[in-house]
């Protein structure tokens, strides 16, 4: 009897659970599985079904839906659960002219009054214009903003309260770099514009609710409004990578939604020995930044409470390069960087710009390295247990990797190319990916937790919340279907002196107020993404009475 109990209680305590949540996790799969599978058919024969660097699969908030970006500016959605098509918007263009997006969708936390979804289009090929797209959780269109200059780099952001969102865009052949913030309560109107006359930008990195302004100037001092960072990128023509800023910008204390005292400043005093493609992602409170960057490099701020040396407008607390690639020696990093659940201290991993995948700790100390067959374009996804971490090849391979020592626990072919990013169920026992053509794949990765009480229909699971590259990649795509979808869709309706002021003036456009109402080759000196701040309290004690049962389990044996 007391074996049997001993048994039940071994049991109960193998369970693993998330260190950032106390969610409990089902046991990891020693292969990965399809579950669905199905094909994006755009209405429109024209547009290209497949999902190209930049694109992406994201999941609603609730994880019901898996809504799908594809490079000829479709949206899809999809039922999780089976993958039986639900909606699909097609955005539309002047005619005679081209439309594509390069961007995700991203979706509003759940401090805004109503959800929505936005993403960014790019019209036309010789003079391009920009417009973001807001639509509701079932696909209708709530507004499309003015034509903004240039292109868009990779996805917008929105603000936690849902009021704004905020982009970076490129004009001139994407050599002046511009900021702009929407209003999204005046159906998209510009609220503000600035732009730095001298480089493109790359994609913006958003942390909502921050401890504080973690750099240099009156502006960060108590300021827990959102903060966004992004940093210079490389001009499409460059042969070469020169230097760079990062910018941060914060809506003021106080602020009123009106544009006083409202700017995007440059960070430092001295330019950055690199440049960018990727966003940032910004942990620990808001006070540390991740970049993936040029020359193969990775770059980070570590900062902590009190202590105005790590600010983000001084040096960079670490840097670390890694074999560059072959094409192209300036190649920035294809993908941001994806982090363990400690949000002070994670565990970075990632592709490089040659065929590795990576693993560091928080200071880039103790890198580990293996070697992959093709590039890495996608960001990867490590496991809310930190106990692997998921990554797919250009190929088409994904793989399963051990999170401490990135020995290889499984691969799984999905048998064509994959550039766009993936996503991951919150509970981790799901990967949906899309590939080059527009396969949608549903991978089951680890089984489902048991819930505490019992149900007699299944359950969808919750989700997370919701750049071009110099040279072309080792595996070009294509975008033409090939095979049939397992599920036919059905149509439903340093130490750098700190600055108190930028260095370079941002140029700024015409304000328009809303209505009222280098790395190193080698190292150098020296969360999984979460924006907000998390009690870890709840997970420490769903651990600790795990271990609690562990132990009475042995005393009955």
């Amino acid at each position: 009897m007391f074996k049997n109990i001993a048994a039940i209680l071994i049991s109960l305590a193998a369970l693993a659970c998330s260190p950032a949540t106390g969610q409990q996790l089902g046991d990891l799969l020693n292969d990965g599985d399809s579950v669905w599978t199905n094909q994006i058919i755009p209405a429109n024969p024209t547009d290209q079904p497949g999902l190209l660097k930049g694109n992406g699969v994201s999941l609603t908030p609730d994880g019901s839906s898996v809504v799908v970006t594809s490079v000829g500016g479709t949206v899809t959605s999809f039922d999780a659960l089976t993958g039986l098509f639900e909606w699909e918007y097609l955005p539309t263009a002047a005619e005679g002219s081209i439309l594509r997006t390069t961007s995700k969708v991203v979706f509003t936390t759940e401090n805004a009054a109503e959800p929505y979804m936005v993403y960014s289009v790019v019209e036309g090929i010789m003079t391009s214009v920009t417009r973001v797209i807001a639509l509701d959780m079932a696909g209708n269109e709530l507004w499309i903003s003015s034509d903004l200059e240039g292109t868009a780099a990779g996805s917008p952001v929105v603000s936690n309260d849902g009021h704004y969102v905020f982009l970076t865009h490129n004009a001139v052949s994407k050599s002046i770099g511009y900021f702009t913030a929407l209003w999204a309560a005046s159906n998209g109107t510009t609220f503000y514009s600035a732009s730095d006359e001298d480089a493109p930008f790359a994609p913006p990195g958003i942390f909502h609710n921050p401890a504080e302004g973690f750099y240099d100037g009156s502006n960060g001092v108590g300021n827990r409004n959102d903060v966004i960072m992004w940093a210079n990128a490389v001009k499409p023509d460059a042969t070469e990578i020169g230097t760079g800023s990062t910018f941060v910008f914060q809506f003021p204390v106080g602020f009123a939604d009106t544009s006083d005292g409202v700017g995007f400043l440059v960070l430092g005093d001295v330019e950055r020995d690199f440049l960018g493609e990727t966003a940032p992602v910004i942990t620990n409170e808001g006070r540390s930044a991740y970049y993936a960057v040029s020359r193969s490099g990775f770059v980070c701020w570590i900062g902590e409470q009190g202590l105005p040396r790590e600010y983000f407008s001084r040096g960079p607390a670490a840097t670390l390069g890694f074999t560059r690639n072959s094409g192209f020696r300036g190649q920035p990093v294809f993908a941001s960087p994806a982090l363990s659940s400690d949000t002070a201290q994670p565990a970075v991993f990632g592709g490089t710009a040659s065929t590795e995948f990576i693993r560091m700790d928080h200071d880039f100390s103790n890198p580990q390295t293996i070697t992959t067959s093709s590039h890495i374009m996608a960001e990867a996804k490590v496991d809310p247990g930190d106990r692997t971490v998921y990554f797919v090849e250009l190929t088409g391979m994904l793989h399963s990797v051990d999170f401490n020592n990135l020995q290889n626990r499984w691969s799984f072919d999905l048998g064509f190319s994959v550039e766009g990013d993936m996503a991951m169920s919150a509970d981790g026992s799901v990967l949906y990916i899309g590939d080059t053509r527009g396969m949608i794949t549903a991978v089951k990765v680890a089984e489902i937790a048991p819930t505490p009480e019992p149900t007699t229909s299944p359950t969808s699971v919750a989700s997370e919340s919701p750049s071009s590259a110099p040279i072309v990649p080792t595996l070009p795509p294509s975008a033409v279907p090939t095979g049939l979808p397992s599920s036919t869709p059905t149509k439903a309706p340093s130490t750098d002196e700190p600055t108190a002021s930028p260095t370079k003036a941002p140029v700024e456009e015409e304000v328009t107020n809303p209505p009222v109402a280098t790395p190193a080759p080698e190292a150098a000196t020296s969360e999984a993404p979460s924006e907000e701040v998390v009690d870890d309290s709840s997970a420490s004690r769903t651990c600790f009475f795990s271990s609690i049962i562990l132990a009475a389990a042995c005393l009955l044996v």
